[in-house]
């Protein structure tokens, strides 16, 4: 049920942006073999629709069909552009960059065979989202053995972070301006397309308590106050240091 709900949560919230969402899906022997949520949006001369993240798959003998199916489909539909975003590993790197599998370029064959088009691995963010995810293996980690996990100078980010006096602060809906702030410079910095205002105010109010904007900030006396510790203790030491130093001159 609770899977359930957040599906229709989802839809409600693409809905309000103007799109028409449906569930779709392949039956064999009254089975459901493949499903995903098709959007579709007007454009000109015909409808846009889109797979996004999908489909699901129960068993992939049929994922073929599915996608021949689903042309059919939209030419019915008298639509213009039929655009399917899978979420599927092509190919996993590791931090170096360098591969550590192979291509799966029977993902893409599949499709060109049906005569879908390939855009290509994109770098940046093509149409607001990237390609390319940067995702930590967490498997046999804790919260203690985590940041043991990282390189040297990502252990020595984290340490330097936390004396910052970083606080988090979980955003309401008249404060979702800040968080579009953010975004928006961000985006410029990053050359990605950011969302309106709008759209995450509409995203709020589809997943009530579930949505969560979270900002970070600095509070900046409990920052100083810890410069002034570390000045202290730097301070202790070249007393220290410089004792020894005249101690040795003097023995000498």
């Amino acid at each position: 049920m609770e899977i359930l709900y957040s599906i229709r949560r989802n839809v409600y919230s693409i809905e309000k942006r103007g799109y028409n969402v449906e569930f779709i899906g392949f039956f064999t022997n009254n089975q459901l073999q493949v499903s995903a949520l098709l959007f579709s949006a007007k454009m000109a001369g015909g409808l846009y629709l889109e797979i996004n993240s999908g489909p699901v798959v129960t068993n992939y003998e049929f994922l073929p069909k599915f996608f021949e199916e689903l042309k059919i489909y939209a030419r019915k539909l008298k639509a213009m552009e039929l655009v399917v975003k899978p979420y599927d590993i092509y190919q996993v790197f590791n931090s170096k960059g360098e591969s550590i599998s192979t291509e799966k370029k029977e993902l893409v064959s599949m499709l060109t065979n049906l005569n879908y088009q390939f855009d290509g691995l994109q770098k940046d963010y093509p149409g607001g989202e990237g390609d390319w995810h940067f995702v930590k293996d967490l498997n046999d980690l804790t919260e203690e053995t985590l940041l043991k996990s990282f390189t040297k100078q990502r252990k020595s980010l984290v340490k330097k972070a936390k004396t910052f006096g970083i606080e988090l602060h979980k955003l309401k809906r008249n404060e979702l301006y800040k968080f579009k702030q953010i975004a928006s410079s961000t985006s410029e910095r990053r050359n990605y397309d950011d969302k309106t205002l709008d759209y995450y105010e509409k995203f709020y109010d589809s997943f009530g308590s579930n949505a969560e904007f979270i900002i970070a900030s600095i509070n900046f006396k409990n920052y100083l106050e810890h410069l002034q510790i570390n000045q202290n203790e730097l301070s202790k030491k070249n007393k220290t240091t410089t004792s020894l130093s005249r101690k040795k001159q003097s023995l000498s």
